[in-house]
């Protein structure tokens, strides 16, 4: 507390005082004054007083600092350096100098974690001499660090504004002053000073037909104590065109809650707009070509469910749109083509592959088969996760029934040559060869009635019978190539002993022939077409190879049974290889067994060389079922 005897000496009374105030009426007021003087020193709002001699030693502290935080009685008559620590009195003790030296001043202290902003004044007496200095110093702590949240905030602000894209502005709502950042120049292409530095270069680049909704819009709500603000409009570019933006803003108020201040930021939706009226474009044209598609078209869940279907595919399978959407692909599928499909949807659900084309067979809604051409290709999402399936489904089950047709042709064929040589062969043995019988009967009873009557009749006679006997045996071997008889009554293996046999005979080719011991009887047509395929062989083996022997095997190798002809000899020419017209003839004969090969589901395998030639042949076993029909006698 400042020295109050001091005070009382110094203090100066008016000359006629003691006619009007006694001695104790003085004293009593002079207490009273100190009494006053001492509650407002210690009741000190927001800081703390205190008082330094000359030696800078602390004569009183008070205030409602002290209070709070409490200030030890002990410091009272103790020197600046031992109460405070260096850094606060690196920062007071120059100041409080300046103070006895006559001067008032202010500054800042920390002190004890605070803040302090304080003012020294020298308490200078009657004499004119510096006696003490009184610090009045106010905690401004808070204010510091509201002042530097604010500060940090700043510069937060400034620093997105210079690195985002988005043209980010500050209005005061106060003076109507607008302040853009670099990102408006970016977006929109007008030079800084080209911009007017008020609201109306806002205002007036807002497109006329946005205008009435959008600035009426943020001042509502303004007005209407709102604090943020957001909307899609068109604004003005240097270059003339509009821009379409995403505008939002923040309205900031002061403690009555009257709106100073708004900032926010513009962002360029022009490109998003355009892609997305480009994708609305694309849209219409996929929607028109995907109900007006002369062709099936279908999006299809990974797991197989109609999500999306065309009239064309509805027409297809016979199900009106809201049917088919109950159902799934895999249902549809024919059950023979289902494995091979289901390969395919997993490899590409997998990412082995993006699309998938087959040709299978669906279901239709009353039970036929559909034949469709099938494309189908996988969507993802952006996570790369499949979303849906594309399926364009094209109809091709005419296009089908004609190749099967085509592709039967020749077997009918085939069928047909093989049955007309069973009848010309059953003919022969039925009707010519019993008419040559019947002939040569005739002609041998002649031959005894003629012998050595007439030398010239009897040798007539003889040559005659002879030629006679010899058309009979060629008439026999020709029906027995047009339809061998054995094959009907000993089966394949028995019909190749004895075909191999006379071939061996005619032709001087020695064949040796290999047959499996658990070789059974095979169907008709299995046992025909091998059969044909050793004929065919054989014949080359003697027009063409210029071998002496040759191998034949036949053999049950699981659910098949396999044939293999080779010879030792030049090989076939190199034409017939490559499908040149020069060797036409021999081509046709081969071109026959792989027919009959494939009409069967099998298939036939020739290769050939300077050393020899081999054919395989490859046929599903198929037992030989009991039949009544009557086979050709041999003749």
């Amino acid at each position: 507390m400042p020295n109050t005897d001091a005070m009382r000496s110094n203090t100066l009374v008016p000359a006629d005082a003691d006619r009007r105030v006694t001695e104790a009426e003085y004293l009593d007021a002079i207490k009273e004054s100190e009494a006053r003087c001492r509650a407002l020193i210690e009741n000190f709002p927001g800081g703390n007083i205190t008082v330094f001699d000359r030696n800078l030693r602390l004569t009183f502290a008070g205030g409602q600092d002290n209070k709070n935080y409490g200030t030890p009685e002990g410091f009272v008559g103790k020197a600046l350096s031992e109460i405070a620590p260096a850094e606060t009195c690196a920062v007071v003790e120059p100041n409080l100098r300046l103070a006895l030296a006559g001067k008032t001043v202010t500054y800042e202290t920390p002190h004890a974690g605070r803040t302090y902003r304080a003012t020294a004044t020298p308490l200078i007496w009657k004499d004119g001499v510096v006696a003490e200095v009184m610090v009045a110093a106010a905690n401004i702590t808070e204010q510091k660090e509201s002042e530097e949240a604010l500060r940090a905030s700043e510069e937060r602000f400034r620093l997105l504004a210079e690195v985002t894209n988005d043209a980010v502005w500050d209005w005061d709502l106060v003076t109507s002053e607008l302040w853009w950042n670099e990102g408006f120049e970016k977006l929109f292409g007008f030079g800084r000073d080209e911009i007017e530095k008020s609201i109306d270069s806002w205002y007036n680049r807002v497109h006329p037909e946005d205008r009435d909704r959008v600035i009426p819009g943020i001042h509502r709500l303004i007005a209407e104590g709102g604090t943020d603000w957001s909307d899609e409009y068109r604004f003005l570019c240097k270059s003339g065109r509009y821009a379409y933006v995403l505008d939002r803003g923040h309205v900031i108020r002061n403690s009555a809650g009257k709106a100073v201040r708004m900032v926010g930021g513009m962002r360029d939706l022009t490109e998003r707009r355009e892609a997305e009226a480009a994708l609305a474009a694309s849209e219409e044209r996929f929607r028109a070509t995907f109900e007006q598609a002369p062709i099936g078209i279908a999006e299809i869940s990974p797991e197989g469910a109609f999500e999306r279907v065309n009239p064309r595919l509805c027409e297809m399978f016979g199900y009106s749109p809201e049917e088919l959407l109950t159902l799934n692909a895999q249902g549809l599928t024919h059950s023979e083509d289902l494995a091979t499909t289901s390969t395919l949807v997993a490899e590409v659900l997998a990412g082995k592959r993006t699309t998938f084309e087959t040709d299978k067979r669906y279901l239709r809604k009353d039970g036929s088969i559909l034949w469709a051409h099938a494309i189908s290709t996988i969507l993802r999402d952006a996570a790369g996760r499949p979303r849906t399936f594309i399926a364009v489904i094209e109809d091709v089950t005419t296009r089908k029934l004609a190749d099967q047709a085509i592709q039967s042709l020749p077997g009918r064929l085939l069928k047909a040559q093989d049955e007309e040589r069973r009848r010309i062969a059953r003919e022969l043995h039925d009707s010519t060869a019993q008419e040559l019988a019947v002939v040569a009967m005739n002609l041998g009873r002649l031959e005894e009635w003629i012998e050595g009557r007439d030398p010239w009749a009897e040798n007539l006679l003889a040559d005659s019978l002879a030629v006679l006997a010899q058309g009979n045996r060629d008439l026999r071997t020709l029906a027995h190539l047009l339809h061998p008889p054995m094959l009907e009554e000993l089966g394949l293996a028995g019909a190749l002993r004895h075909y191999v046999e006379g071939f061996s005979q005619r032709s001087g080719i020695r064949v040796e022939l290999e047959c499996g011991p658990d070789l059974e009887r095979c169907s008709e047509g299995i046992e025909t077409a091998l059969f044909r395929v050793v004929q065919e062989s054989l014949a080359n083996v003697h027009r063409h190879s210029t071998s002496s022997c040759a191998f034949l095997k036949l053999v049950r190798v699981g659910d098949n049974i396999e044939l293999t002809i080779a010879d030792q000899g030049r090989g076939l020419p190199p034409g017939l290889l490559t499908g040149t017209a020069d060797e036409a003839r021999i081509g046709v004969g081969i071109s026959g067994m792989r027919q009959r090969m494939r009409q069967l589901n099998g298939h036939l395998d020739l290769s050939s060389s300077a050393q020899g030639t081999t054919v395989h042949a490859v046929l599903p076993f198929c037992a030989k079922s009991v039949s009544t029909t009557p086979g050709i006698a041999q003749m």
